[in-house]
């Protein structure tokens, strides 16, 4: 697999901010400040349909909860590669990365999470490989629907994002 262009799981158009001097295991801010490197990454995907633009939230993997597709980064992965994996995986879905969102942090009992989100538009569907419901929702709809505030927080932000374009006949 071709992990600089996304391989059999999309597209990817060059998102990435990375740059000299930046130190390793840290990437910076527009405030100028340092966050740490993201341990996972994720997405928003999108798809219009003939109405409206409805956006894809996924099961957890225990199936208590909403959630958009992330995870972990796999070795030698790059941070676009790992969200279009994840949404196959999770959802079946291919797609294309658009744009790159913020960077969220939170803390699990176990570790800190940073996560690198990526706006995606949809593409076709592919087999998935957890089994995991979908669900494509409206805007309102899904972030009434999702467990947590940072999936929330990138939703409210890629539909932000979505090119006028996507938005129109």
């Amino acid at each position: 697999m071709d992990t600089a262009t996304g391989g059999r799981f999309g597209r990817l158009l060059d998102t990435n901010s990375s740059g000299p001097g930046q130190s390793p295991g840290w990437t910076p801010r527009g405030d100028h400040t340092m966050t740490p490197m993201p341990t996972h990454a994720g997405c928003v995907a999108f798809r219009r349909e003939p109405d409206q633009i409805r956006f894809l939230i996924v099961s957890s993997s225990n199936q208590r909860h909403w959630v958009l597709p992330k995870g972990h980064l796999e070795p030698g992965e790059t941070l676009q590669a790992a969200a279009l994996r994840e949404l196959r995986e999770e959802a079946g879905i291919g797609g294309e990365i658009i744009a790159r969102l913020s960077i969220q942090q939170w803390r699990k009992p176990t570790e800190a999470v940073t996560i690198q989100y990526f706006l995606v538009r949809a593409g076709q569907a592919l087999k998935a490989e957890e089994n995991r419901r979908i669900r494509w929702e409206p805007q309102a709809q899904a972030l009434s629907l999702l467990s947590f505030e940072d999936a929330r927080s990138a939703l409210r932000e890629a539909a932000a994002a979505i090119p006028p374009g996507e938005t129109t006949e």
